[in-house]
């Protein structure tokens, strides 16, 4: 594809600024392209603030497959914005667990994690 740059001020009626996310492909007079970059702080700041987030976390049982995993929440459109890998401490797993307290399995939930590195993810829309 070919890079073009979008000057602010000139009007694209049939664009629309949810079409505008790092990643999208636009229409720009009859020519395909793809938005890999903003021009400045203040414009990808504007773009970034109206993301919507969504936290996903992925297990310790789970890190055989965080592969697949990435590459599924990719293929669905997500953005990966944070991905960190981190040790809770044992009030802090029962504290994010704490509507499962009554359940059968919460100890055992509670000590997976924080025995074991969690690896929580923020990705946006």
């Amino acid at each position: 594809m070919e890079k073009i740059t979008v000057y602010e001020g000139v009007p694209y009626p049939l664009i629309s600024i949810n079409q505008l996310q790092i990643g999208s492909v636009v229409s720009i007079e009859g020519k395909q392209c793809k938005v890999s970059d903003y021009d400045n702080f203040f414009t990808k700041k504007f773009f970034e603030e109206r993301r919507r987030h969504v936290f996903a976390m992925v297990k310790p049982d789970a890190y055989p497959h965080l592969g697949e995993i990435i590459e599924q929440i990719v293929s669905a459109g997500f953005y990966i914005n944070r991905l960190k890998s981190f040790k809770w401490n044992a009030e802090r797993a029962q504290d994010f667990y704490a509507e499962h307290t009554a359940r059968p399995y919460f100890d055992s939930l509670v000590t997976v994690s924080y025995t074991h590195l969690t690896l929580p993810t923020i990705c946006s829309v």
